[in-house]
């Protein structure tokens, strides 16, 4: 619902394999946003796959009700370039995505 305040094209998948899927039929995105508990794959497990793709260089940010110090030590393990600590406010939305989109 806060992404309706924002003039994107969003696409909603339920799932790390249907993530997978879409950037393997060749659809390019500016950002993507991987819950850390997913269906399939987690969110982790994702962005591993993600990252054997030779072209892939979009900035994955995680979403996630874990604490702090897990969270940190999953961005760093894995590359995400950054996280939202749910539940989140509008700000720290427009945060991430001001920095990611503007850059």
């Amino acid at each position: 619902r806060l992404m309706k305040d924002y003039n994107l094209e969003i696409d909603t998948l339920t799932s790390g394999k249907e993530c997978l899927d879409r950037i393997h039929s060749g659809k390019e995105y500016d950002l993507i946003m991987l819950d850390d508990m997913m269906p399939d794959l987690d969110g982790c497990k994702t962005l591993d796959n993600l990252k054997t793709l030779e072209d892939f260089n979009t900035p994955v940010i995680m979403m996630t009700a874990s604490p702090k110090d897990e969270v940190l030590k999953k961005i760093e393990e894995h590359g995400f370039n950054g996280y939202l600590g749910k539940p989140f406010k509008k700000e720290d939305l427009d945060d991430i995505l001001n920095k990611e989109l503007n850059k």
